[in-house]
């Protein structure tokens, strides 16, 4: 996993206890298995999502992931 894809990461992606993902650079699907401590760690978190489409990462917001360039250099 790319970190431009981490960065595009919505609350929603995580799903059974998995993160499910699209490549940015092929488009194609992914899936990994979140280990149990990292899942502890994400519950914390989970107080401070206003949606579950709503990025995990605020590096991002704002941009427009319809022109990957701006997706891309907006930060």
């Amino acid at each position: 996993m790319r970190i431009s894809d981490l960065l595009r990461v919505r609350w929603n992606d995580f799903q059974n206890e998995r993160l499910h993902y699209e490549m940015g650079k092929n488009n194609k699907g992914g899936s990994l298995k979140v280990p149990d401590r990292s899942l502890k760690i994400l519950d914390q978190y989970k107080a401070f999502r206003r949606t579950r489409k709503t990025l995990f990462s605020n590096e991002l917001k704002g941009a427009d992931f319809t022109d990957a360039f701006s997706a891309y250099h907006c930060f």
